[in-house]
């Protein structure tokens, strides 16, 4: 899945060796860069509206950028509970039917995220070289067919080396992702989690705008930082700043 070039490239900055020039090789979950919710979405509006299921209304008028905004602030994991108001544990099945059943279908619908933009940045830049860590064979064939994703390095869940990575980037604590790597004895690495509101507790004191974040706790958190020299930060997946910004300014 890896060239073995990469690899050796990782264990020598995992020695510390060979990095005089500073160059970071962090490992990134395959749906920070690919959005399938989006795609999921988009599919659900392209072939499955359903009226009894799904608010038809949100599907068909809004865009993206309203999507984005609706995902990035839903406090559960589930991207449906942000267009039905079924119950938890149907739309939970109705998620898991999907991605298992029309998993492709999704990946054709999806979207790149302004992560993937700004990988894209950092390869021009030369000192941050990524890899993308991905569940299946079907995630690392797509990056293989698309003409941006092509060029990412790729590889998956079963791979044994992965906690040579110094940095890993995940969109949510809750996913095959961050499980694998909550199973490796990792140790002193930096772990990334998007700032999504699901991944997230906030305190309520202090103003409107000035909230404290902190990363929920579950077992693969916890088993992260169970080992010496483990830290976690947040990031955004999107700009935040634009998302958000009309609502900001108006607040």
């Amino acid at each position: 899945m890896i060239d073995g070039y990469t690899r050796k490239s990782t264990e020598a900055i995992q020695r510390n060796e060979a990095n005089t020039n500073n160059i970071m090789m962090p490992l990134i979950a395959f749906n920070g860069i690919v959005d399938i919710e989006i795609g999921l979405i988009r599919l659900i509006a392209k072939k499955y509206l359903d009226p009894k299921m799904f608010d038809i209304d949100f599907l068909v008028n809004s865009s993206i950028r309203d999507l984005v905004k609706k995902l990035y602030t839903r406090e559960n994991p589930n991207p449906l509970t942000v267009i039905s108001n079924a119950e938890l544990s149907e739309l939970d099945e109705l998620y898991d039917d999907f991605i298992t059943n029309y998993y492709d279908e999704i990946l054709q619908c999806a979207t790149e995220t302004e992560l993937f933009s700004q990988i894209l940045i950092w390869r021009e830049i030369g000192n941050i070289h990524s890899t993308i860590l991905c569940r299946n064979g079907t995630e690392v064939d797509f990056l293989k067919r698309h003409k941006l994703l092509s060029k990412m390095q790729a590889v998956t869940i079963s791979d044994t080396w992965l906690d040579l990575f110094p940095q890993y980037y995940f969109k949510s604590i809750n996913d095959s992702y961050i499980e694998t790597i909550s199973n490796k004895d990792i140790k002193a690495k930096t772990v990334y989690i998007a700032r999504y509101q699901f991944n997230l507790s906030k305190d309520e004191e202090g103003s409107k705008n000035n909230k404290k974040e902190t990363i929920l706790f579950n077992d693969y958190i916890t088993r992260i930082l169970a080992n010496p020299g483990n830290q976690f930060r947040t990031f955004d997946i999107y700009n935040r700043n634009k998302l958000f910004q009309l609502e900001e300014n108006h607040a």
